[in-house]
């Protein structure tokens, strides 16, 4: 014999908020619609974990470096149960402001520590005469602003040509290179092979892309 249906009832999911279903027997054992949201329910929120690894002193708020870039990072489960990194310093600033971050925004750092999160008092920073809201360390601005205030502050990486430690030309060679590839009569790859760089090297060079201090 076919075994009997036995209804479903719909329930929402207290974390994410989903529907699914479950035999009527389970209503009230069941609150979730699958592990991660359970997991997730259990993990101390975000705010709490960045004040739990926050230390504070006489200038910076700073919290463990995570990753090559050094900023501070934490795992948390996002509404939809995935799960994904948090960059401290841009919760600090959507905490301090209490709005998100507007789209093509960056939170910058007045100190320049990278794992820095102070965010305790509000005011402006001005960047290539722009003012630029500011909460403690951190303010809001475009790439093309935090750029600015970067080489403002010297440091950007200004060396170039035979200053540069992976440098392996020349400026008379850079010269010389291009003098030939005006002449005609040879490729860049030919070019390439001659100075012992790579062909994409060459097609910089030749188009002053790379090496524009050189005339």
């Amino acid at each position: 014999m076919p075994r009997e249906y036995t209804p479903r009832t719909t329930v929402i999911c207290v974390q994410c908020a989903h529907a699914f279903a479950i035999p009527p027997n389970k209503l009230g054992s069941r609150k979730f619609c699958q592990r991660t949201c359970k997991t997730a329910a259990s993990r101390i929120p975000a705010v709490e974990r960045l004040a739990a690894c926050t230390t504070k002193t006489e200038t910076c708020w700073l919290v463990p470096p995570k990753g090559k870039p050094g900023y501070g990072l934490i795992g948390e489960y996002r509404p939809d149960g995935t799960r994904g990194n948090i960059a401290l310093h841009r919760l600090a600033w959507e905490l301090a402001s209490g709005e998100p971050i507007p789209p093509g925004q960056e939170v910058c750092h007045t100190c320049d520590v990278r794992n820095c999160v102070r965010n305790d008092d509000s005011g402006v920073y001005v960047v290539g005469g722009i003012e630029l809201p500011r909460w403690g360390h951190l303010f809001l601005g475009t790439p093309r602003l935090n750029m600015i205030d970067r080489s403002a502050k010297g440091r950007a990486n200004t060396q170039r040509g035979t200053q540069h430690h992976h440098s392996r030309l020349t400026d008379a060679v850079v010269q010389e290179l291009r003098a030939r590839h005006a002449a005609g009569g040879i490729t860049q790859r030919e070019l390439a092979a001659m100075y012992g760089i790579a062909q994409p090297t060459v097609s910089e060079i030749v188009r002053r892309r790379k090496w524009t201090h050189i005339t």
